[in-house]
């Protein structure tokens, strides 16, 4: 049975970090910085928001933090309950490792190394 407070509570952690992880590539890597910066202004001038770039930022940052844990938790649920036939993140006992064998590259399921290695 699911504790719904500690699966709560757990999701809000997870949030936060994302959202770290988030600000901290958006502040090291200009790129994104760019693409950030890019999409805040086009929301801006097509009158999508009224906030200055730092709080517009934060409010992204949340929204795909969210959106990334909703995701995630939702997969694990169909995976958990059988809903999907082959596990994509993880599962309890053989769906775990036939998740984890499914995110190998091809060449290194087939047992030959490294992806390209012959």
């Amino acid at each position: 049975m699911i504790d719904r407070a500690v699966l709560a509570q757990e999701l809000a952690r997870r949030v936060s970090a994302l959202e770290d992880d988030l600000r901290a590539r958006a502040d090291e890597v200009p790129e994104v910085a760019e693409v950030v910066e890019e999409q805040w202004r086009e929301a801006r001038e097509a009158g999508r928001t009224a906030h200055d770039l730092p709080v517009w930022r934060e409010s992204l940052f949340t929204q795909v933090a969210v959106g990334w844990v909703l995701a995630t938790t939702f997969v694990r649920f169909c995976e958990d309950n059988g809903l999907i036939p082959d596990p994509v993140i993880s599962g309890p006992g053989e769906r775990r490792r036939r998740a984890e064998e499914a995110q190998r590259p091809a060449a290194t399921r087939r047992g030959r190394g490294r992806a390209g290695a012959a």
